[in-house]
């Protein structure tokens, strides 16, 4: 990046803690953050994200608190509570392992759910995937149209950004630039989705 692109980005940057860009995990986690609220801003895209998955992975996590802490906090000396503790470790398991299901085989690389909205006569959800590997510079975001009632993709697209359009050499997040082209894509495949169905 050249520095009168730097110069450029900083007068829109708003983030105020910079990203390692070597941490794909930490630059993935921005760049996420900064489409979903794209996604969710009126005054942008304007979609209500549909929160039903994880509230459902918050539940399991406080009941598996709760099984946890009754393991170590109950007021039963030790031998007597073995039977407690088998119990108790048990469902923490059964918790921990139905959140992991969630997590590779629901989520996978699924970042936002849109609630369902009206595009024309129908009914849609969009589903936003990202996708940035392990030392990989391209940030690769999916969209996809899905029919509520038999959850079928109905159209999908994908655009790949450098990871360095979006941040300064320093790891400044340019959070309006990242909006602008968000928003330009999201609202691209809306339209042109549109079309197709009329």
């Amino acid at each position: 990046m050249t520095k009168s692109n730097d110069q450029n980005l900083s007068k829109s940057v708003l983030t105020l803690t910079p990203v390692e860009l070597g941490d794909t995990v930490q630059v993935r986690q921005a760049l996420d953050e900064a489409l979903r609220e794209t996604l969710c801003n009126e005054s942008l895209v304007g979609l209500y994200e549909d929160v039903t998955l994880e509230n459902i992975k918050m539940l399991t996590m406080i009941v598996a608190c709760i099984f946890a802490m009754t393991a170590q906090f109950a007021p039963i000396e030790f031998p007597k509570s073995r039977v407690l503790l088998g119990v108790c470790c048990g469902a923490y398991f059964v918790c921990s392992g139905f959140l992991q299901f969630v997590v590779t085989f629901i989520e996978q690389d699924l970042m936002y759910t849109s609630a369902p909205f009206k595009k024309g006569e129908k009914e849609w959800v969009l589903k936003a995937h990202s996708k940035l590997g392990r030392f990989d510079s391209n940030y690769k975001v999916t969209l996809e149209l899905v029919d509520p009632a038999t959850s079928e993709t109905k159209h999908t697209t994908a655009k790949t950004w450098c990871i360095g359009r979006f941040f300064t050499k320093e790891g400044y997040l340019d959070e309006e630039g990242a909006a602008e082209k968000f928003e330009n894509f999201a609202k691209s495949f809306l339209e042109l989705s549109k079309k197709k169905e009329n």
